[in-house]
């Protein structure tokens, strides 16, 4: 069994950068969009993602992951508020629905999966109810990579 190489380096100067969208029905691809520039570096594949991250993996038609991006809080569980005494303090709360919008390089028909974590807590009803898979992670979507852009 050969494991793959880490995605540290996008393999061209083209992109997509993708819109999800989050709501009270799910996860959901709202946009892509052409690139004329690289990717950011991935996160090294060979590695199990962490229990504690939401992951959005680029995924070749075996399954294999290409390019894994560790999102950071791209579905608040939190909210900014301005207290009483005018400074500024974060409360938990889950908002109802938002975008989030990681980058992704181009290739030939793959998927776009994205996953959490057993330790992460998403409040959201649609989110929160997702299962955990064999492997212990949570599939809040997956999405063909749009075509044609």
């Amino acid at each position: 069994m050969t494991t793959p190489a880490p995605s540290t380096a996008p393999a061209s100067g083209r992109s997509l950068r993708l819109t999800f969208a989050f709501d009270e029905r799910g996860l959901r691809l709202a946009g892509a969009q052409r690139r004329r520039k690289a990717a950011p570096p991935g996160h090294d594949t060979r590695l199990p993602a962490p229990d504690h991250a939401v992951v959005v993996e680029l995924r070749a038609a075996d399954g294999r992951a290409l390019h894994r991006r560790l999102l950071h809080d791209p579905i608040p569980q939190s909210v900014e508020i301005v207290n009483d005494q005018g400074r500024f303090e974060r409360v938990p709360t889950a908002l109802p629905r938002g975008p989030s919008s990681p980058w992704y390089r181009t290739s030939t028909r793959h998927d776009l999966v994205v996953d959490a974590g057993p330790r992460v807590r998403l409040a959201q009803p649609a989110l929160a109810g997702v299962r955990l898979a064999p492997g212990g992670r949570r599939e809040l979507g997956r999405f063909a990579v749009p075509r044609g852009l």
